[in-house]
């Protein structure tokens, strides 16, 4: 069987977040796509993202006040 590695968490500490961002978001996307994870609710893709994209990350989401 077939094993993938999600992304190296995002790094906030970057002199171009923007580019670190895109970056990420690719790499991201293709390790959904890699494990079928692709079809899977929002909610389950979200929280696959919160549990890669690194605590610096997950600190500024969880500030967010969203409705």
């Amino acid at each position: 069987m077939e094993s993938f590695r999600p992304p190296a968490p995002l790094r906030l500490d970057s002199s171009n977040l923007e580019d670190e961002w895109t970056s990420f978001e690719k790499k991201f996307n293709w390790f959904l796509l890699a494990i079928g994870a692709d079809r899977k609710p929002d909610a389950t893709k979200l929280a696959m993202l919160l549990t890669t994209v690194g605590d610096d990350a997950v600190r500024i989401f969880e500030d967010f006040h969203l409705r």
